[in-house]
């Protein structure tokens, strides 16, 4: 597990604990209700953090789509709809998004790919990760295509920061664009 992970199960133990220590302190000042109102308080400060990284999933909005295909340097030019978001892990991320795109969107992103000057055909996802494993690099993208899918990936990793590796997938057959997001 991460250090935040840790840092975060630490900070939630004190809370529950304090919160329990306040309403017995004030419970014995014969406070009982203010004791109890300010243990609620602590204790809901303490799920907070839980319930968001439950349903983080559904806090994913157009802006943040727009910002992960950023790091890939595609833009979309034409409305789309967030079909699906999943995200699973801790402390390690994995995000999986699937967008509706329009048709003209996906044929002028597919063209930039078959026509970027590094295209090449692969047997695989996840190429730039699989090449520069446990290597710190500078943000790379790849353009390839894979079982009738178009990738755009780009990989990189920081000193003392978990590598980002964001793909963007499209199919030929739908107009479907798949965003995968990997922390690890």
């Amino acid at each position: 597990m991460g250090f935040g992970v840790y840092v975060g199960m630490i900070l939630f133990t004190i809370l529950i604990i304090l919160s329990a220590f306040v309403y017995f302190f004030f419970k014995k000042l014969g406070k009982k209700r203010t004791g109890l109102i300010l243990a609620l308080f602590f204790v809901i400060i303490a799920i907070i953090p839980i319930l968001f990284l439950t349903f983080e999933s559904k806090f994913y909005f157009k802006s943040d789509v727009i910002k992960d295909l950023k790091i890939v340097e595609v833009t979309l030019n034409d409305n789309f709809e967030i079909i699906e978001n999943k995200i699973t892990g801790l402390p390690e991320y994995y995000q999986t998004t699937k967008l509706e795109i329009s048709q003209k969107d996906k044929e002028r992103i597919i063209n930039e790919i078959r026509n970027s000057p590094d295209f090449f055909v692969f047997d695989n996802y996840n190429f730039l990760k699989d090449l520069n494993k446990n290597k710190e690099s500078s943000k790379t993208i790849a353009n390839y295509s894979f079982w009738g899918k178009y990738i755009k990936e780009s990989y990189e990793k920081k000193n003392g920061f978990a590598p980002v590796s964001v793909l963007v997938i499209l199919n030929e057959k739908s107009n479907n664009l798949e965003i995968r997001r990997i922390e690890d």
